[in-house]
């Protein structure tokens, strides 16, 4: 077994025969048995650095053992050159970086704790270039782009907005008493029309049951009825409903992909009955299956409600001019 000797300034390359040798599978490291080299007439002796074994008349060492993390290692040319090229190549590994360079580096980590990471013992070899801050990351700022919000009010006039009526789906829930699993939402100058579907194939022919029903109830003419907004599902977005809305002399104002924000007044209408249908299923203790009717019920009173833009204290009738 070759061993590294130091001795007087200087370093050796001895040899140690050892015998009685077990090969054991799988050991990363050789074992060495104190008592086993006195039996072969070694002379171990220890001091504060650890200890040496002599043997022979001269009693010169042939190796020495320094402990390390409560272990007694004895050095061989082997282990001394992993350690040296080991220490090479941390100090030509350790060098002074940007900031910017060492967050692109740590995968975009934000700035503060690069600035942590550095200053402490959790990175070796980096140390960080003095300076001025670094400059804004345009990855991250790519990475962290999120759809703006959706405007809270309209931009368009009010009689640009009587002209314009909203219609949405929603579902599908569990089925009602009728056997609906969607409800259509229309909203008009504010007043909300609510159907039951048994799917969204329906969607059409209750569209089209509220054309009809405004234009002998409203008392507004329903020629002012200009557009017709939806957003981009395929039960409008389809041969039918465009047929539909085009033999009324009617414009189909379909919203952005994935914006269904901008169909807003029926998003927001259809969480309002739902809301106020779920809290008096809630109150009164009936079952689910009755949530159609609660849903109608809920669109009666909210139509008769006081409107909440003006200061008038006349309820909402049906469609009325402004």
């Amino acid at each position: 077994m070759p061993t590294v000797v130091t001795f007087g300034g200087h370093t050796q390359h001895k040899e140690l025969l050892l015998t009685e040798v077990y090969y054991v599978p799988g050991l990363s490291v050789t074992l060495l048995s104190l008592w086993q080299l006195v039996q072969d007439d070694y002379l171990i002796r220890f001091d504060q650095n650890g200890f040496s074994g002599t043997r022979g008349k001269h009693r010169k060492p042939l190796f020495q053992a320094h402990e390390h993390n409560g272990v007694y290692e004895v050095p061989t040319p082997e282990s001394q050159f992993q350690q040296s090229v080991a220490t090479a190549f941390v100090a030509r590994q350790t060098r002074a970086v940007p900031l910017s360079e060492l967050h692109r580096k740590l995968g975009h980590l934000s700035v503060d704790a690069c600035r942590r990471l550095a200053s402490s013992n959790a990175v070796d070899g980096v140390t960080l270039v003095l300076g001025h801050p670094p400059p804004v990351c345009k990855a991250c700022a790519f990475a962290k782009v999120t759809k703006a919000p959706a405007p809270r009010k309209r931009s368009s006039p009010d009689e640009l907005a009587a002209g314009g009526c909203h219609i949405d789906v929603a579902g599908p829930i569990r089925a009602s008493y009728h056997g609906s699993t969607f409800f259509l939402v229309a909203v008009w100058r504010d007043y909300i029309v609510v159907h039951g579907m048994k799917s969204k194939d329906e969607a059409k022919q209750k569209t089209s049951d509220f054309l009809h029903f405004i234009e002998r109830q409203a008392e507004v003419p329903v020629s002012s009825l200009k557009v017709v907004g939806t957003d981009g599902g395929t039960d409008f977005f389809n041969a039918d409903f465009r047929a539909l809305v085009a033999g009324q002399g009617i414009r189909h104002q379909r919203t952005a992909r994935y914006r269904s924000s901008q169909n807003g007044v029926a998003e927001r209408t259809i969480r309002t009955v739902t809301d106020m249908a779920a809290a008096m299923l809630i109150d009164s203790k009936l079952p689910h299956y009755l949530w159609e009717d609660d849903i109608i019920h809920a669109a009666y009173i909210r139509d008769r409600g006081q409107d909440a833009r003006t200061s008038s204290a006349k309820v909402r009738s049906f469609p009325r001019s402004r």
